[in-house]
């Protein structure tokens, strides 16, 4: 697999990610990131609502397969969505903070 390919008409380099890794940014509060970010039990944490197929993937307890449309990184415009986010905070209300 090349790791240039295109994604919903964008061209996505995958060896470059145009975002901060979450391994190297601090957690709140902290000035440094984590000296070992990665929980040594990734991976395998027990599910209680799916689980593997065989031949990959995930279902739901009964059988129901589950489809996760989880865009590449790389597509995403980071800014576009702080906005959002900020903008949302800047105006959110009591009544929607309780919903």
């Amino acid at each position: 697999m090349l790791p240039i390919y295109e994604l919903r008409g964008e061209i996505v380099d995958i060896r470059k990610p145009n975002y901060p890794l979450w391994t190297d940014i601090p957690y709140a509060g902290e000035k440094n990131p984590p000296n070992n970010p990665v929980e040594r039990f990734a991976g395998t944490w027990k599910t209680y609502f799916i689980r593997r197929c065989k031949g990959g993937g995930f279902e739901t307890l009964d059988g129901r397969k589950v489809r996760f449309e989880i865009r590449h990184p790389n597509t995403i415009n980071w800014e576009k969505q702080l906005n959002v986010v900020q903008n949302e905070l800047a105006n959110i209300t009591d009544h929607r903070i309780a919903l």
